[in-house]
């Protein structure tokens, strides 16, 4: 899978706990099986495929310690047959850690943006896309270069494309529409928002 999206911190403190942009799964690993997506977690970004029914990750990665007031594109790319993991902060790569063990199926629970375990995230997002393969570096790199409103890159694999620029809907073409609750849309998203340089 990969899993890609751009992201800014609107807060000026310190972003602890499991608070991030995507949750699959249930609501605390030691109680099922969960994917989670993490800002802020022991200062840095992290991304974390749970085993079913325990607290240990098969696959973890952390990536730089981000900085607020700032837009980054983030995508998180695993592979379990090929027992790789990677993080990419702005093109950059960083291996993540892979542990033995069955990963986190499918599940029954909602795959949820904008919150982590713990609760809402302080974060503005956009541009989320969903993969079923791992997406190669180059492409990742493609992404990145787009910009926010770029648009998908391997649509053969594509699974949902959320915009997010006013609504929920999936773009993707497999109708995984959204259903926002509680969400404050942002008009003046361009703030701190600098196009990748090419």
């Amino acid at each position: 899978m990969s899993f890609c999206l751009w992201y800014y911190i609107n807060t000026d403190s310190s972003l602890t706990g499991f608070y991030g942009p995507m949750l699959k799964g249930m609501n605390s690993p030691s109680s099922g099986s969960i994917w989670e997506y993490t800002i802020g977690q022991y200062s840095d970004q992290s991304f974390t495929v749970w085993i079913p029914s325990g607290a240990s990750p098969v696959a973890t990665e952390a990536g730089p310690a981000p900085s607020a007031k700032q837009w980054y594109f983030a995508c998180f790319t695993y592979d379990y047959a090929a027992s790789s993991a990677s993080f990419y902060v702005n093109g950059v790569q960083y291996i993540g850690t892979f542990n033995s063990g069955t990963p986190a199926g499918q599940g029954t629970g909602k795959l949820v943006l904008g919150a982590g375990e713990n609760g809402y995230s302080k974060v503005y997002i956009a541009d989320v896309q969903l993969y079923n393969t791992s997406l190669d570096a180059a492409t990742i790199k493609t992404l990145y270069h787009e910009g926010i409103g770029g648009a998908p890159a391997d649509v053969t694999h594509l699974v949902g494309w959320w915009p997010l620029n006013g609504n929920a809907n999936d773009y993707s073409g497999n109708n995984n529409q959204g259903a926002p609750i509680n969400v404050i849309w942002n008009a003046n998203w361009q703030s701190g928002y600098t196009a990748p340089a090419s």
